[in-house]
């Protein structure tokens, strides 16, 4: 019978701390105008703005990905 309560108050404390979890969580609304003012930007324009450390790590990023195509 003490295993059963055991149980049971197992279940309901972790019933009461999915449900904070949950009612905690904020989602993330964009106004109408917030979206309006979104524009899309091209990897031609993001890669423009490359430092030279990012443009080393991409380019060894891609001769490790064009080997592993040819094997």
């Amino acid at each position: 019978m003490k295993k059963m309560i055991k149980i049971a108050f197992v279940a309901a404390f972790a019933a009461i701390a999915g449900y904070g979890v949950y009612a905690n969580q904020k989602t993330d609304v964009m106004s109408d105008l917030a979206l309006a003012n979104i524009e899309a930007v091209s990897y031609t324009h993001l890669r423009a703005h490359e430092t030279g450390r990012n443009l080393v790590c991409r380019l060894l990023l891609e001769k490790k990905k064009t080997k592993k195509k040819y094997k």
